[in-house]
């Protein structure tokens, strides 16, 4: 499994889409939730690999939250986090999550925690360890 990202959701911010990717407006804990419509590839996978680019005029952190296969909701526990902001010369992310029972087809990401515009592009994911 090697594709885009195909729905995404966004919660506390203003999303402008364009042929690059999407604007978000600051906000107070923005989140992107991403239903992909790969079910079954997620839940027959053990690593999965989550990468994009976030730009963001101050320092900060994006991160990503995803389900293990039975469990509901997201945790802390069931995240994983990356650098961003000017630091980040490339803007890009890349996240690598672990699941020996494979993962629910919902993540939900979070550009930044501060409240600051950011710019996300080129979201993916790929199955790195299928079950």
């Amino acid at each position: 499994m090697d594709q885009s990202v195909a729905e995404l959701r966004v919660n506390h911010a203003t999303m402008i889409r364009d042929a690059t990717g999407i604007a978000l407006s600051a906000g107070r804990d923005v989140q992107v939730a991403i239903v992909t419509g790969a079910g079954e590839q997620l839940r027959s996978c053990q690593v999965l690999r989550v990468s994009g680019s976030v730009h963001a005029e101050h320092s900060d952190v994006a991160q990503l939250f995803y389900s293990p296969l039975g469990t509901a909701g997201f945790s802390e526990l069931h995240s994983a986090r990356a650098a961003v902001g000017p630091e980040n010369t490339t803007g890009r992310v890349d996240f690598l999550i672990t699941s020996a029972q494979g993962f629910e087809d919902r993540l939900r990401f979070d550009p930044v925690r501060g409240e600051q515009a950011s710019r996300v592009s080129d979201l993916a994911m790929s199955c790195v360890v299928p079950k």
